[in-house]
């Protein structure tokens, strides 16, 4: 999903920030029912869960540059650094 946030008074998508955010979840990530049973399944839920970890760290890194981004404007609109 998105959202929109309004950083300045003026109004107009110049002064709007688009925060966009990924929903994840187990089912979306592909961790529906882990599986340990065997070798190889315990292999293939090596691969799903190292999927998973680089869908989540993106996402992290996504959200992470639009708080620096934020964090820029409000030092800015403050007077700040």
């Amino acid at each position: 999903g998105s959202t929109f946030i309004q950083l300045g008074a003026d109004a107009g998508t110049s002064n709007q920030m688009t925060i966009n955010f990924g929903e994840i979840s187990p089912t979306l990530l592909g961790i529906t029912s882990p599986d340990v049973s065997s070798s190889s399944a315990s292999q293939n839920l090596i691969t799903i869960l190292d999927s998973a970890l680089d869908t989540v760290s993106s996402q992290r890194a996504t959200l992470g540059a639009q708080q620096g981004s934020l964090e820029h404007t409000i030092s800015y609109s403050t007077g700040g650094d």
